[in-house]
């Protein structure tokens, strides 16, 4: 399930990032988008502030967070951040801002395999291991490689999580095909 789920979220973060980028930045020009997005980036992170997750989870790429999201505890944190980090992803992204598509998926990832793991009593190792092969095989497309960072963050002692992880991975790739099959995005002519 977390696959799946993780294919619709980045899904919402791409489309949502295609309509922040629409006309308005060829109309406002590149330097008042990244003015304008660094300024919604920076409410997006005082709000999640103002509900209790850090800001500074928000605002980076996620890699330096990732520790602090796997020991979190709290179903209602995790969620909060979960919307936080996709809305600022899609800001981000829709604003022409630079980086990649790896750490905010992966966090993205994490924080719905740690609300699966909260609920079920999962391992956090587990979680981190099954959100990192999902959100990144989501938002990237690439399975492997998905596979081998996943592998690489969790390490000997997680060794048995990677099967799950792999299930997890195939599942975020195939709902995001089947998404792209039947919910092609419109380009305007």
């Amino acid at each position: 399930m977390v696959g799946v789920v993780l294919a619709v979220i980045t899904e919402v973060v791409r489309r949502l990032a295609a309509r922040v980028a629409g006309p308005g930045r060829a109309r406002l020009g590149m330097a008042q988008m990244l003015l304008l997005g660094a300024l919604a980036i920076g409410v997006v992170a005082l709000v999640a502030d103002g509900l209790g997750a850090s800001s500074q989870d928000v605002l980076f790429s996620g890699q330096a967070s990732l520790p602090a999201l796997v020991g979190e505890d709290s179903a209602r944190i995790v969620l909060v951040l979960l919307v936080a980090k996709a809305l600022a992803y899609a800001i981000c992204l829709g604003c022409g801002f630079r980086g990649g598509p790896v750490f905010p998926a992966i966090f993205l990832g994490v924080a719905v395999a740690m609300l699966a793991a909260i609920a079920f009593d999962m391992s956090p190792t587990l979680a981190l291991a099954v959100g990192t092969a999902a959100g990144m095989t989501a938002m990237t497309r690439l399975i492997m490689a998905s596979l081998i960072i996943a592998a690489l963050l969790v390490g000997t002692a997680g060794v048995e999580a990677i099967p799950v992880a792999a299930l997890a991975a195939v599942a975020a790739w195939l709902t995001t095909a089947e998404i792209d099959t039947r919910f092609p995005v419109r380009r305007a002519a």
